[in-house]
């Protein structure tokens, strides 16, 4: 999760929001952090609460992580409307205000 592409540094997070596949991302980040009791449940649940239960701090670093230009797979889900995609990355802690290098944040990418 943490290898990036050496052509525009993306890593499989990116490339998975870039196409719309939330299940990839749920498998991803479930993967990264098998540490956390029910990581996976608390996934396909969805429950905001159940969410908040651990620290949001190493998960955050990874979907806030940009490749080349500032773009984060947030960026890459909203610009290609990946509604569901998008839902889940801000469940789990992604940031709006991330700003590219050219397009600004992700409200103005919308």
């Amino acid at each position: 999760i943490h290898k990036a592409d050496y052509l525009n540094g993306g890593t499989a997070l990116h490339l998975a929001a870039l196409n719309g596949h939330t299940r990839c991302i749920r498998l991803l980040l479930a993967d990264y952090i098998p540490s956390i009791p029910n990581f996976w449940a608390v996934l396909q649940a969805g429950d905001r609460k159940s969410i908040t239960e651990f620290d949001h701090s190493g998960i955050c670093e990874v979907i806030n992580k940009t490749s080349d230009g500032g773009i984060t797979a947030l960026h890459m889900a909203a610009l290609n409307g990946h509604v569901e995609t998008v839902q889940l990355l801000l469940d789990l802690g992604a940031s709006l205000s991330e700003v590219t290098v050219e397009d600004g944040t992700t409200i103005d990418l919308i």
